[in-house]
């Protein structure tokens, strides 16, 4: 750092200046209709101060610009530009062509917002962010006990995500759990580094742990493993609920019994189902 100015260089850039130099001016390809300009002072006032094509923002004060459009790229969206277009990806059927402009759109591949330069299908309307594009398709994340798979649409209605509790587009993508259907959670929250280990588990055995379906409190009285928060109790006088009811979350076929568990609460689960269940 150069104290006098406040202005940030890389140490290849001190030691090696003539190897690394950059030209003043490049014709990019995303920029057809003006050189870009390399700058080393403060962003413009007009600007974002983020990379058009990969919205990175800048902080090394080192980029490219084209101040009649503002139109600013990093230095590794110069050297490395993303790819006009692409195929043959887990993400989508088709070939997706990058669009590099600013404009809002929804991703298809995580249901959430982006500003600039999607992949798009001319073919299907389908859009996705650049960070999209090579999801992993089965993980395990600290905010829910098991599993969570990659789907292409997420198919539950009035959904919220397991991680940030926000609503889900449920035509998008994301992910969700094979063992509890009306669990969900957006992609990008699902592979956050709170939140996911990194490590993709496709093709990986799981371990199947056994547990027993209910513990015994007393000879009428069990804790089952679907109902932890209330005891359940034996109710034999015969009284039955209707015949649309079912065991409460298990959704089993046979007739429950309808036992008051308290002023407000109530719970039911078949005997058949509290001892035919058991947790993979």
């Amino acid at each position: 750092m150069w104290e006098e100015c406040e202005l940030h260089f890389h140490v290849d850039c001190v030691w090696h200046p003539t190897e690394l130099k950059h030209p003043l001016e490049v014709n990019h390809p995303y920029h057809a209709l003006h050189p870009l300009k390399l700058l080393t002072a403060r962003f413009p006032d007009y600007s974002d101060g983020k990379c058009r094509l990969c919205g990175s923002k800048i902080d090394d004060r080192l980029f490219y610009h084209c101040s009649s459009c503002n139109f600013t790229l990093g230095l590794c969206c110069v050297l490395r530009p993303p790819q006009p277009s692409l195929l043959n990806l887990k993400a989508h059927d088709h070939q997706l062509t990058l669009l590099p402009r600013l404009d809002s759109f929804t991703c298809n591949a995580c249901g959430l917002k982006g500003d600039r330069s999607p992949y798009i299908c001319f073919q299907c309307g389908f859009m996705i962010h650049q960070d999209c594009l090579g999801p992993p398709r089965l993980i395990n994340i600290n905010r829910h006990d098991h599993r969570v798979v990659r789907t292409s649409v997420l198919g539950v209605v009035n959904s919220v995500c397991g991680v940030c509790r926000q609503k889900v587009d449920w035509t998008c993508g994301g992910f969700s759990c094979q063992r509890c259907p009306d669990y969900v959670a957006h992609s990008k929250c699902a592979t956050r580094e709170d939140v996911w280990n990194g490590e993709e588990l496709e093709g990986v055995p799981e371990e199947i742990e056994d547990i027993e379906p209910y513990v015994v409190i007393d000879d009428n009285t069990i804790q089952h493993f679907s109902h932890k928060e209330h005891y359940l109790r034996l109710h034999d006088n015969g009284l039955l609920c209707d015949d649309n009811k079912r065991c409460c979350e298990l959704r089993c076929i046979f007739p429950i019994i309808l036992k008051r568990l308290g002023a407000s609460q109530k719970y039911c689960c078949s005997p058949y189902c509290a001892n035919a269940m058991s947790v993979n």
